[in-house]
């Protein structure tokens, strides 16, 4: 007996030896993509967590937490941006799932890492990017942002590290989320997810980094003079430094708290932040990633090898294996496919592959590790039951082998993802057969979100007339974004033999109906599932008018019809132009007058007559004049831009109005916003993947038309 336990112990410590595997979880990715695992109650994550560690021997998870984001401040008026925001408040206050994570996490014993940006901390709402969230601390104090090197603009993302008091309020800001949720370490990331940055050089200016760069080079210019090469490189590292002094204070805390630090650095440049996957530009510019301190001195606990071209990940771990070597520090690598041979020998040095279940295919994805058969369904293990499922979905497992009572019974399964795997078995024999339907439809009033959604996923893919009434009276009971949001795509793929019951859903006493009926509507036009596209835009027209609607139906309305300009008739489009230049007039909710406001660019080509045109500009001129010294408004700080960006988008008589402003002596915030609607240009731009760059010598040059800069509002 004891030869047998000193083999097994050997085993095991050559196991540790050789690294396990992790695994990142994005709990916002995965609220919003329900292909992935759900994370939505706590039966859903505690699951998650046990097929993972039971199935692959997952020993430490890196969670993308809510709290902190759904904490942020978010503001705008794009809808899916502030029904998503609402859904993860939803999981945090009812379910507090980033505790849940951590505890559950701790039960099997698995470490719980949070995960986060060390740049993330939301961007100035004037700026641009897939969401309106800044962090309140941006907020409260602007001056501790990194800036351009006029000092005016603040960069999209970053608070500074070049001010102590700015390190201290977040250190103290993460050491309480670390204590509190009982993380086991903190990983950052080092990109930010945003396209508010518009050519390299553009931030990075404070007063310290220019002080400890004219050390080196005092002769230089850091803001006016060309760089060479390594003067740039110089700067990098300067701004780098600051980084690393952070690190090493947060390093300090953490140590006493017997807490982990965690940093991942990018797989093809080491040496610099990471980019945003497949961005022309990095959304921080240029910020030297010194490992070699952080190593030398200890500061990290580890490192992750970013996602990236095997090469590139192998030639860096492999430099990251001589630096570390005789250290305790731990080196990992996120793998597309964790347990690919070609990590084994990494894994024998010690290196851990990451999965990543933000995707649907990430290596680990079958929760039994093998193709079940038909016999599975019979099995008192939930997990060769749920994977059975998956597999006769996939059509790996034959359904003529099936008995689809089976299957139906599995609907009623104890265990939650059982019954949403059943849901996405049996739209295989419903294609045959859609009377079986009525077994997936009883699913979508399940007790559980998880199944419900995977309910609503099945009948996207097979439905029939029957779904409608179900799919809305469900919606009733479960108005949530992530279950609406396919719903929608439910309701789009039924198609026209659905309208009616869609007309008669814009009638219901639920909002999150009239909403999703709306949403269906509009996929029935795009889709071109329907031909009474203008009878459509007729039925949802008022919602986006009436004031007694709610602010949710009608932004959704005004989406929508935006969406059928091009579809519907000349009166028709001539209808809607007038409902959004009132609304740009005179709408008393500054959101929906925003989102009316910025929809009027879409229409600069399509005005039926020339009086539609000047009603609209003139609108947009009068709505940009109280964004002013004495503007009073809620969106004082941001809504200027969207509003000139319409103008923009008018073209020669845009460009007019706006150069109006420009001239104005009398009015600082509207000559300057107007300066930066003209030079400094924040427009998603498809062609560069979302960022407005300019070349750094242009730039330049059109802060010579700047008007006196008015300084920041705080307010929004």
């Amino acid at each position: 007996m004891k030869k047998l336990l000193v083999i097994l112990s050997a085993v095991v410590a050559l196991t540790a030896a050789q690294g396990a595997t992790h695994v990142f979880c994005g709990a916002g990715d995965n609220l919003w993509n329900p292909a992935v695992e759900p994370v939505d109650s706590p039966e859903a994550i505690e699951s998650m967590l046990e097929w993972m560690n039971k199935s692959y021997g997952i020993d430490r998870i890196y969670w993308r937490a809510l709290k902190e984001w759904s904490t942020m401040r978010t503001d705008g008026f794009a809808p899916e941006n502030l029904e998503c925001h609402g859904w993860w408040r939803l999981m945090v206050d009812k379910y507090d799932i980033d505790r849940v994570v951590v505890e559950s996490a701790h039960k099997k014993g698995m470490e719980a890492f949070f995960y986060t940006g060390i740049y993330e901390h939301g961007l100035p709402p004037e700026s641009w990017g897939p969401y309106f969230f800044e962090f309140p601390i941006r907020m409260q104090h602007p001056e501790w942002c990194e800036i351009d090197r006029f000092g005016e603009r603040r960069a999209p993302g970053p608070i500074s590290f070049t001010y102590p008091e700015a390190r201290k309020a977040l250190i103290d800001q993460y050491m309480k989320t670390m204590l509190d949720y009982n993380y086991d370490g903190i990983n950052f990331y080092t990109y930010v997810e945003n396209y508010g940055i518009r050519y390299e050089h553009e931030f990075g200016f404070e007063p310290a980094v220019v002080a400890m760069f004219n050390e080196k080079y005092p002769d230089v210019d850091l803001k006016k003079d060309k760089l060479t090469t390594e003067q740039a490189e110089y700067w990098y590292a300067c701004r780098g430094h600051f980084t690393t002094v952070f690190l090493r204070e947060l390093s300090f805390e953490l140590r006493k708290n017997n807490k982990k630090l965690s940093i991942i650095i990018d797989a093809h440049e080491p040496d610099y932040c990471q980019p945003w996957w497949g961005m022309p530009i990095r959304g921080t510019g240029k910020i030297k990633m010194d490992y070699a301190t952080w190593i030398k001195e200890g500061i990290v606990d580890e490192i992750w090898v970013q996602l990236g071209e095997l090469e590139d990940q192998q030639r860096t771990l492999d430099m990251l294996l001589n630096l570390t070597a005789g250290t305790q520090i731990k080196l990992t690598v996120r793998a597309i496919n964790p347990l690919d041979s070609r990590w084994n020998s990494y894994r024998k040095k010690g290196v851990t592959p990451i999965a990543v279940i933000t995707w649907a295919k990430n290596g680990i994805e079958s929760y039994t590790k093998k193709v079940e058969t038909a016999s599975s369904l019979d099995s008192a293990n939930w997990m060769v039951k749920a994977q059975a499922c998956r597999d006769i979905a996939s059509g790996k497992i034959s359904a003529d082998s099936v008995d689809v009572n089976k299957v139906i019974k599995l609907l009623s399964d104890d265990h939650l993802l059982v019954r949403r795997n059943a849901c996405a078995a049996m739209v295989v024999f419903a294609r045959k057969d859609k009377s079986l339907l009525e077994y997936v439809e009883k699913a979508l009033f399940d007790q559980d979100s998880c199944v419900r959604i995977g309910a609503i996923m099945a009948l996207a893919k097979v439905n029939r007339l029957e779904s409608v009434k179900t799919i809305l009276k469900a919606v009733e009971n479960d108005p949530n974004f992530q279950f609406q949001f396919n719903a929608v795509t439910a309701l789009g793929n039924i198609g026209a033999v659905g309208e009616a019951e869609m007309l008669e859903a814009l009638k219901s006493e639920s909002s999150a109906v009239r909403k999703t009926a709306i949403h269906g509507l509009y996929k029935l036009v795009v889709l071109k599932k329907s031909t009474n596209v203008d009878g459509i835009f007729a039925a949802i027209l008022p919602f986006a008018a009436d004031v007694n609607e709610t602010f949710e139906v009608r932004i959704r309305a005004i989406e929508q019809l935006v969406g059928m300009r091009g579809l519907i008739s000349v009166e028709n489009r001539g209808n809607l132009i007038n409902l959004l230049s009132n609304m740009t007039e005179k709408e008393e909710n500054y959101r929906l007058q925003l989102k009316a406001a910025h929809s009027l660019r879409y229409f600069t080509s399509l005005f039926p007559a020339a009086a539609y045109r000047l009603r609209a500009r003139t609108a947009l001129k009068n709505l940009f004049a109280q964004y002013g010294d004495a503007s009073t408004r809620p969106d004082k700080a941001y809504g200027w831009r969207y509003v000139g960006n319409a103008l923009r988008a008018f073209g020669a008589d845009g460009y007019k109005v706006i150069r109006e402003f420009h001239a104005n002596k009398e009015d600082k915030f509207l000559a300057y916003q107007a300066w930066q609607v003209l030079y400094q240009v924040q427009d998603y731009a498809p062609k560069t993947k979302g960022f407005s760059l300019v070349d750094e010598e242009t730039a330049v040059k059109n802060h010579e038309y700047a008007p006196e800069f008015p300084g920041w509002r705080a307010e929004w």
